[in-house]
């Protein structure tokens, strides 16, 4: 019975636990979808995806009643939110346990993150201006995490997490990248989740056919 007991007590640490994180930043980026309401949600996931020709985004919120809900969408060529309609079979509950063992809580930004490679047995490590070199493409895609929770707010960034990935591991050299390759799993599991790429481009050719 006192094994019960403390089980019950400590469930609520254990859940609350998967969405704590240590703040850096001190404010929230200004967009149009504003800042979520502290006394209506205990935490909320955003991931943007930005290039030169678009501005993804996907919303992950938990209310206080521990129910998921999101909103995913793009902002036009005039600036203004497009939402795309919601699937209700995606199960939200399974999607974070998969993004938040991928570490999207604790993963530093880009600048510190590591690229490294054993050299007669000892690591160097690749200088960031080495990675920026990487992403220096016109199909370059900035990814931007966002993590709010009733009391903290954090955010970083990455340039073309997947690209990087890809050209690491098909190195002839063996290139270790960690945080790089996490980065690279997150994004790829939002796009398979939601396919926001796949709608955007139907209403890209669409603009572009009443032209």
């Amino acid at each position: 019975m006192k094994f019960i007991l403390i089980i019950l007590l400590f469930f609520p640490l254990i859940v609350n636990g998967q969405f704590e994180f240590k703040p850096d930043s001190i404010s929230p980026l200004e967009n149009q979808l504003g800042n979520p309401d502290p006394d209506s949600i205990k935490f909320e996931f955003r991931l943007w995806n930005n290039s030169q020709i678009f501005s993804l985004f996907i919303q992950l919120s938990l209310n206080q009643k521990n129910e998921w809900n999101y909103r995913t969408g793009f902002f036009n060529h005039d600036g203004d939110i497009y939402y795309l309609k919601s699937n209700p079979d995606i199960d939200l509950s399974e999607l974070w346990k998969t993004l938040d063992s991928l570490g999207v809580r604790s993963l530093p930004s880009q600048e510190i993150a590591t690229a490294s490679l054993e050299i007669n047995g000892y690591p160097y490590k690749l200088p960031f201006e080495e990675i920026e070199k990487m992403t220096q493409s016109t199909e370059s895609s900035l990814i931007i995490v966002e993590l709010f929770n009733q009391s903290n707010y954090r955010t970083y960034h990455y340039y073309d997490p997947i690209r990087i990935s890809k050209g690491i591991k098909n190195s002839k050299q063996s290139w270790e990248s960690k945080e790089h390759f996490a980065m690279a799993n997150i994004v790829q599991t939002v796009n398979n989740t939601f396919d926001i790429h796949q709608a955007y481009k139907i209403y890209f050719e669409k603009e572009v056919n009443n032209l």
